[in-house]
């Protein structure tokens, strides 16, 4: 946990626009990392593509990845504060040709790729929500999908990792109406929260208060889902 003292401190600290602009161009890139990220075996891909079809097979549902990257400048600074397993997260599945991909936020925007490309970190996992309604949370994930690719600039990485209460309604919702040209910023694990606020069945699925807003992390994701595969 953060320090009582720190938390105000930091929290003010995330909106400005001086920690956005460091955090957008030069903390998001800094690695420690000398010789690059060791390549994925294809015996591990193989493990995680099984788990994967062998829990879908069980049953349909909704599943995520968390990713820790321990040589991330960024990651290692939010242990200072704070301990956390993950850093990153989003959705897995497999695609049309029955590989492995995901769906994610970073700072590049919404991302849909190979599991491949994403999975050069120190630590992976995969986990199901346990989603009481998919049709709903499926509707959530088109669109959110829909208004990120949107063009004319609509959709930003939000680095004050704030739970956006507009954004919450007009997309959990399923009777509010988008507004024309809807601007909006988001991160990677409230893209997930998103999809899964008040669907999901596990309590610890929730995010936390963190000085004068609701945030939730890649750990509170990680902590509400059932685990199928963990390295």
């Amino acid at each position: 946990m953060v320090p009582e003292i720190l938390i105000k401190p930091i929290s003010w600290l995330l909106t400005t626009k001086t920690y956005r602009n460091f955090a957008r161009n030069i903390l998001s890139g800094w690695t420690l990392r000398t010789y690059g990220y060791p390549k994925l075996s294809a015996s591990r891909y193989w493990d995680m593509k099984a788990a994967v079809k062998k829990a879908i097979t069980e049953e349909d549902g909704l599943f995520v990845f968390c990713s820790a990257d321990t040589k991330m400048v960024s990651y290692k600074l939010e242990n200072l504060f704070m301990t956390c397993k993950y850093g990153h997260c989003g959705f897995v599945f497999l695609d049309s040709t029955g590989e492995l991909s995901v769906k994610h936020v970073n700072t590049k925007g919404f991302v849909t790729e190979s599991l491949l490309n994403a999975i050069t970190r120190d630590g992976f996992y995969i986990g199901r929500l346990p989603i009481s309604n998919l049709t709903e949370a499926r509707r959530r994930l088109e669109l959110l999908e829909t208004l990120c690719i949107k063009p004319n600039d609509t959709f930003d990485y939000d680095y004050s990792i704030e739970l956006e209460p507009e954004l919450i309604t007009l997309i959990c919702d399923p009777n509010s109406q988008i507004p024309p040209n809807f601007k909006f910023k988001m991160y990677c694990s409230e893209f997930i929260y998103l999809v899964g606020k008040d669907l999901v069945s596990d309590p610890n699925f929730k995010p936390e208060w963190f000085g004068d807003r609701y945030i939730v992390e890649p750990d509170d994701i990680y902590k509400g889902t059932k685990p199928i595969y963990e390295v």
